[in-house]
């Protein structure tokens, strides 16, 4: 294994912080889609919100199960190529239904 030429000291805080930014990051994200869902169905939020969070789950638990299928056989290279399969996917979903009108 490859030695780090860097320190404890100088990577847990680091960590820290992208930990901390990535919470932030997924509250703006959770903000923002609810308020886009609640303004098209605002007689609707309870059931809105409850089937937002199960799709959320149920993303969350796809992405992790393939992250460690795809670290198990991969590395970080499997991981990182199935995040872009991801975010190229979502990409098409979202062209495709700004094509349409949807």
């Amino acid at each position: 294994m490859r030695k780090s030429r860097f320190t404890e000291q100088q990577i847990m805080p680091a960590l820290l912080i992208g930990v901390v930014l990535l919470d932030l990051a997924v509250q703006a994200v959770h903000v923002t889609n609810q308020s886009i869902i609640f303004e098209r169905h605002p007689q609707a939020r309870s059931r809105l919100v409850g089937g937002y969070m199960a799709f959320y789950s149920l993303g969350s638990a796809i992405g992790a199960i393939g992250a460690t299928t795809a670290f198990a056989h991969a590395g970080w290279a499997g991981v990182s190529a199935l995040g872009a399969a991801f975010s190229a996917l979502a990409l098409i979903i979202w062209a495709a239904a700004a094509w349409s009108g949807s």
